[in-house]
């Protein structure tokens, strides 16, 4: 499959772009940064069926939330969890399916929500639904907001990278003519009792032949071990300029890839996500 257009942006790294929208560099986004993105949505235009994918990084189960609630005795402190719901995930891709529908026949709709791989796996559903030949285009959008609670996690798990808000969007079709080519995308699942671990399994049932490789990077020392026995070439990893976008990570990055004069031919991307998922694509890049 073809990528036809792409943009992103990450409050922690200043794409020219969106440079003049950022307030900070503390990973965290502004309203007019939102208003651009959803800008950027509406200015899409495609011929077709079109399919629609939003990325968005952890989804928790309404139990979960019951739960969770019922540890405080008002609804404030229970608001400032960062705890997010199906139904406000749903919320979220209704407001940008609407950005785009104006100009595009959205024929399908899905969440993909397996945390740091959630956009990997958009890709991959997004070459089935392409090879199957119910749509003609696909449009993914990966969005990630950090709460108190994703950095309260990744200080506990002693995760080296700052968590950061980010936002990305890539549209494949099956065209003639493209920025670049997504080929080999994988997904597994790989069972280990402790859903925060990482194995060099996990990433091995996932591996690709490539001239590059451009990991997932989580910033664990557990991920490096796991994931630098993918490959005898020097693996790249972006999160340590970016930090970590979770479930938008791995849309950004395979964007990043693209715009990198080091990768001149193709580039195996990784992703792993919490529970044991595993996922990778292959971008050829044109000369």
């Amino acid at each position: 499959m073809l990528i036809s257009n792409y943009f992103y942006a990450s409050s922690t790294f200043q794409n020219s772009d969106y440079m003049e929208l950022l307030e900070d560099r503390k990973g965290y986004t502004t309203q007019l940064y939102l208003k651009r993105f959803k800008e950027e949505l509406g200015r899409i235009k495609l011929k077709g069926k079109t399919a629609f994918l939003f990325a968005a990084g952890v989804t928790i189960s309404q139990s979960e939330t019951r739960a969770y609630q019922g540890r405080y005795q008002n609804s404030h402190e229970t608001q400032k969890s960062g705890l997010i719901i199906k139904e406000t995930t749903a919320y979220a891709m209704h407001k940008y399916i609407g950005a785009v529908q104006a100009n595009n026949d959205i024929t399908y709709a899905n969440i993909n929500s397996n945390s740091c791989a959630s956009s990997m796996h958009s890709i991959y559903e997004a070459e089935t639904l392409l090879e199957s030949g119910v749509v003609d285009n696909v449009i993914i959008v990966a969005e990630e907001r950090t709460s108190f609670n994703t950095i309260r996690i990744f200080d506990e798990h002693q995760i080296d990278v700052i968590p950061g808000d980010g936002f990305a969007c890539m549209v494949l079709t099956n065209g003639e003519q493209g920025i670049a080519e997504i080929t080999h995308t994988k997904w597994e699942y790989f069972y280990n009792a402790n859903p925060f671990y990482v194995s060099a399994e996990g990433y091995e049932k996932v591996k690709t032949a490539a001239d590059y490789v451009k990991g997932h990077g989580t910033g664990t020392e557990q991920n490096t071990k796991a994931e630098y026995g993918l490959s005898a070439k020097p693996i790249a990893e972006y999160k340590s300029q970016i930090g970590h976008t979770q479930g938008a990570s791995a849309l950004i990055e395979v964007c990043m890839v693209l715009e990198d004069k080091r990768f001149d031919g193709s580039v195996l991307c990784t992703a792993s996500g919490l529970g044991g998922f595993y996922g990778s694509c292959r971008v050829n890049k044109y000369a």
